[in-house]
């Protein structure tokens, strides 16, 4: 890698302003990813939470989504009302496949230099870290923030087997991500398969969402999981 593209440093002066992004192909949005991204905005130097939505993770190429804009629409009607949440469409942008790595570049230099941009990741995601896109330089290129997948597992196996692989400063960076949140016990999945089923979603996604799903008849005849 040449000095041109070295991530930048994510030590020095304090940013002015810390945005978080949370990824994700939000097919749909749900009650469980709100509670998250409330959870970011309850750390005293997050400033803002941008839902990014995905046109498609390369981790989920086999599988058909809901159309990129009945996506975005539906993440828009979550978030309505709420001033510290934002949609970013880098990824619509950028040429496929959408790594982490890239998008974080590009949203970086959209935002300036006096700002810090971290990334929300799953505690199982941060297991398979290594295997991520240019892992190596992505540590050093954000400060992730890990949602637990449940409160009463220790995160300690995971970061054992982690510092076979990054080294201990990034090891204490990753520790110091993880966030105080109790996740929800709610999928996308689980959403789609009750709406295929006839049954009702109420309470798993908020009600701008579930009016909007009703009223374009998303996922009614979903067959592709």
């Amino acid at each position: 890698m040449d000095a041109a593209e070295t991530p930048p440093p994510l030590t020095g002066p304090s940013p002015t302003r810390t945005i978080v992004l949370y990824g994700g192909s939000f097919d749909p949005i749900h009650a469980g990813h709100r509670h998250v991204a409330r959870a970011c905005l309850a750390r005293k130097d997050v400033a803002e939470v941008r839902f990014l939505v995905t046109p498609q993770p390369p981790h989920k190429r086999g599988r058909t989504l809901l159309p990129l804009a009945d996506r975005v629409e539906l993440v828009e009607a979550a978030i309505a009302g709420e001033p510290r949440f934002a949609v970013d469409l880098t990824e619509t942008q950028l040429p496929p496949p959408w790594y982490t790595f890239d998008t974080l570049r590009a949203v970086r230099a959209r935002v300036g230099p006096g700002h810090d941009v971290r990334f929300v990741i799953g505690a199982d995601s941060l297991g398979d870290l290594p295997k991520w896109h240019r892992a190596a330089e992505l540590v050093h290129e954000t400060n992730f923030l890990t949602v637990p997948r449940d409160p009463n597992e220790s995160l300690d196996a995971v970061f054992d087997r982690l510092a076979t692989t990054f080294p201990a400063d990034d090891i204490a960076r990753l520790r110091a991500g993880v966030l105080a949140v109790a996740p929800l016990p709610i999928s996308s999945t689980q959403i789609r398969d009750a709406i295929r089923g006839g049954r009702s979603i109420r309470g798993l996604v908020p009600d701008a969402v579930a009016a909007r799903i009703a009223a374009r008849g998303h996922y009614r005849n979903d067959v592709t999981g």
